[in-house]
């Protein structure tokens, strides 16, 4: 059954885990290890291609929407997209007590610092 372990795992090393003679139990928690830090790169690269690609796809479209952030009257952060022809397009559905926060969210709704237009 180890052979067979070892023959599977494509992204272990076979040739140190036969030379430590190492049995199904450790094997088992290298291998969960080893998928785990797998699994968390591969996260990390697919949301860092999606932020590029969306930055990309923004510097493609020619968007002359308006974006606009302020403090509402309780003091929170919000923004608001408005169109060309003045009409509100989006709107945050929240108050936000810092200015990151607020612009990360805008972003989740497609607004792209140094390319859309802030007033």
């Amino acid at each position: 059954m180890a052979l067979i372990l070892i023959l599977t795992c494509w992204y272990c090393d076979a040739k140190s885990l036969r030379a430590a003679k190492l049995d199904a139990d450790t094997w088992r928690s290298k291998h969960d290890a080893l998928s785990i830090a797998r699994d968390r790169i591969t996260q990390a690269l697919r949301a860092r291609h999606a932020e590029r690609m969306s930055r990309w796809f923004a510097t493609l479209a020619v968007n002359e929407d308006t974006w606009e952030f302020y403090k509402d009257v309780r003091g929170d952060y919000r923004w608001q997209r408005t169109s060309p022809n003045n009409k509100v397009v989006g709107a945050s559905t929240q108050g936000y007590s810092r200015k990151e926060d607020v612009i990360k969210n805008a972003v989740r709704h497609g607004f792209v610092e140094g390319v859309s237009n802030v007033r």
